[in-house]
């Protein structure tokens, strides 16, 4: 089997091409010159160099393939442009490239909760609400999605949304628990509810929908089903490190503040500084970040296995033997 990711390089594409790879598929992995591709290569991956603008690239590199992982995209950003430019172009672009090799694999869009927004009444959201993103990340990642969309009809696509991801090697969660390690400190300015995914079960989501036959032409919600408080996960994650944990209530207009702060240093730096910017504020303020994943379960019978307190003494174990905290 052959398939072509894009993404590679990222937290979640890293761990999918080792799953990949360890199943006896050959990777053929999209990477820029200047992206550190150490995981790929240690696993045995082909590496495609050139990025999502590399149109006749992209289209050789998929030709034969079995499946097609996009994964590449940004989380943060200084610019609404540059999201919409990866994460909405750039999706296009793959696309396209699809459609011309006449692919006739599963091409599996990883988007993201983002694009739908967060649920309402403290309600897990389904797939049949429509989409109401709050941030920018969010517009740029279902305008994605209606690239996969568009092209339904010669495509055999499907979408998967995920919310929270933690696991080895991953870099935002890491940030707060520095935090706690450091002081045993937590800054919170909203209460908000979250579901909280291993790495290896996303990656878990994303082989099944690429390989169940009842997955395909559908969009689906790929989480853990267990919701937490954010306070309980910083919990979780002080118990790890063997830290009491103390909960710090910052007013929102002081979180506006930090994070304008942050945005404006990144700007003058020339790239994002910190995952806390004002588009990450929006997303929290919003409420919670919850959704039923019953439905890929399903099609594909995949389930989330790995429980989140078992997952992050791991990922916390990982973090201190790499010298990461």
């Amino acid at each position: 089997m052959k398939a072509f990711l894009t993404g590679g390089t990222g937290f979640v594409g890293g761990h999918l091409a080792e799953r990949l790879r360890a199943e006896g598929w050959r990777v053929y992995a999209l990477a820029r010159r200047t992206s550190n591709t150490d995981v790929l290569e240690d696993c045995g991956c082909d590496l495609v160099r050139g990025d999502l603008d590399s149109d006749r690239l992209l289209r050789r590199a998929i030709e034969g393939a079995d499946a097609v992982f996009h994964l590449a995209g940004v989380t943060k950003a200084l610019t609404e442009d540059v999201f919409m430019q990866v994460n909405g172009e750039g999706t296009r672009r793959v696309v396209s490239a699809a459609r011309q090799a006449r692919f006739k694999g599963r091409f599996v869009h990883l988007s993201s909760l983002a694009a739908a927004g967060p649920a309402r009444r403290g309600r897990p959201l389904t797939e049949n609400r429509r989409p109401r993103p709050v941030s920018v990340y969010g517009r740029s990642k279902l305008a994605g999605e209606k690239h996969v969309l568009r092209a339904k009809r010669s495509l055999d696509c499907t979408i998967l949304r995920p919310g929270a991801i933690y696991g080895p090697r991953e870099h935002e969660i890491l940030e707060a628990v520095k935090l706690i390690n450091r002081l045993g400190l937590s800054l919170e300015f909203a209460e908000t509810r979250v579901q909280m995914t291993h790495v290896d079960d996303i990656v878990s989501g994303i082989v099944a929908a690429a390989t169940s036959p009842h997955a395909g032409g559908k969009t689906f919600f790929l989480n853990d089903q267990e919701v937490w408080d954010y306070a309980h996960v910083v919990d979780e994650i002080g118990a790890a490190l063997g830290r009491t944990v103390r909960h710090v209530k910052v007013p929102l207009a002081g979180a506006w503040a930090v994070a304008g702060t942050l945005d404006l240093a990144g700007k003058i730096a020339g790239k994002p500084l910190s995952p806390i910017g004002r588009d990450k504020v929006r997303e929290v303020a919003a409420g919670s970040w919850i959704a039923d994943s019953s439905a890929l379960t399903r099609a594909t019978r995949w389930e989330a296995r790995i429980q989140f307190g078992e997952g992050i003494r791991d990922t916390v174990e990982w973090y201190q033997e790499n010298g990461w905290l």
